[in-house]
Formats: structure tokens, C-alpha cells, sequence
């Protein structure tokens, strides 16, 4: 989780992620998905971001939870 949050508030610098940059949409996909794959790492990743107002953040977190 450390390692997203890093990445989140480095994408965050200027603002809110672009949601539409497929760069940023990666990192944090990729990130989610190694989190949603060891037990307990979906329910903390919803947890921590089902309230998140960052597109960027929302979508790759509904990904993640359809598959799931």
C-alpha cells in the first residue's frame, strides 16, 4: 500500500492525476491489481479509496474490484 500512496501523491504533485493519461492509469492499476491479489489487499484498497474524489484512482479501483 506504501508503494501506491508514494505513487499516488507523486502523480498528485500538480493536482489531481489526469484519469485520461494511460501512463498514470497503469501505474495505478498495476499497483491495485498486486494489492488486490494477496488475501485482505481488496477489502484494504476499498478501505482506503472507495471515497476518493480522483477519477484517476476511482476507475482503476471499479477494475479492479470486477475482477475480483
Amino acid at each position: 500500500m506504501a508503494e501506491l500512496e508514494a505513487s499516488l501523491a507523486e502523480l498528485s504533485e500538480n493536482g489531481p492525476p489526469d484519469p485520461d493519461d494511460a501512463a498514470t492509469d497503469e501505474v495505478i492499476w498495476e499497483q491495485m491489481e498486486q494489492l488486490g491479489a494477496v488475501p485482505g489487499g481488496t477489502a484494504a484498497l476499498v478501505d482506503r479509496y472507495a471515497g476518493d474524489e480522483r477519477v484517476a484512482v476511482i476507475r482503476p479501483l471499479a477494475s479492479c474490484l470486477r475482477g475480483s
